[in-house]
């Protein structure tokens, strides 16, 4: 289990239906999926557990859990690998 939070630095803003975000340190620009503007608004009040993610989701999204989770850990480390998210695996 882990924990997951937006990277403070990260700068992000709707732009009609979608979510783009820029890391200023890379000044690389993104733009999120349905599932991945869920988990970003989210996280807007702190970080939370993979697990309180991923049940969020199964509760907003008719998913399979397994999916679910495994959608959920793809996206995490991929935004991570970017920038856009702070993990903490302990």
């Amino acid at each position: 289990m882990y924990s997951i939070a937006r990277n403070p630095e990260v700068l992000h803003a709707t732009v009609g239906e979608a979510l783009v975000l820029l890391n200023p340190e890379t000044l690389a620009y993104f733009e999120f999926n349905e599932v991945g503007v869920a988990i970003w608004q989210m996280l807007d009040g702190g970080a939370m557990s993979e697990v309180a993610v991923v049940g969020q989701l199964l509760a907003d999204f008719e998913v399979d859990e397994d999916r679910c989770r495994g959608a959920v850990g793809a996206f995490v480390d991929q935004a991570e690998a970017k920038g856009l998210l702070v993990v903490d695996r302990h």
